[in-house]
């Protein structure tokens, strides 16, 4: 599974909103469970994603956040707007699709800033 930029604003806003991940129904579990583990591999959530399988097999099949932690309130801060989002995500598109999550906070900060 890869990262996904968009799945992991969505799951920590919903966090925010006192919903768990998985309330995301418009998305597949495991790949719910992948991001939220990706958030928690960068401390910005704590919680728990349990896996299913042997090797290189497992796949996640559920997980939970308690909470959002002080690194993830500043990331989801940075991308929040829509607008900044959008010009976010645009730039990203150009460099590829992806980029390290403190890459983006950074550079939605900037957009945020120049808007």
């Amino acid at each position: 599974m890869k990262r996904d930029l968009e799945l992991i604003r969505k799951i920590l806003l919903a966090v925010e909103d006192g919903k768990q991940p998985l309330s995301l129904r418009d998305d597949n579990p495991s790949e719910i469970c992948y991001q939220v583990q990706c958030l928690l591999d960068y401390s910005y959530v704590e919680g728990k994603v349990v896996w299913n399988g042997v090797g290189e097999t497992q796949v996640p099949v559920t997980c939970v956040v308690k909470r959002i932690t002080m690194a993830g309130h500043d990331y989801l801060d940075s991308v929040r707007d829509p607008k900044v989002w959008s010009k976010t995500k645009s730039a990203l598109e150009k460099i590829g699709g992806s980029a390290a999550l403190e890459f983006v906070k950074e550079f939605a900060r900037r957009v945020c800033l120049s808007s």
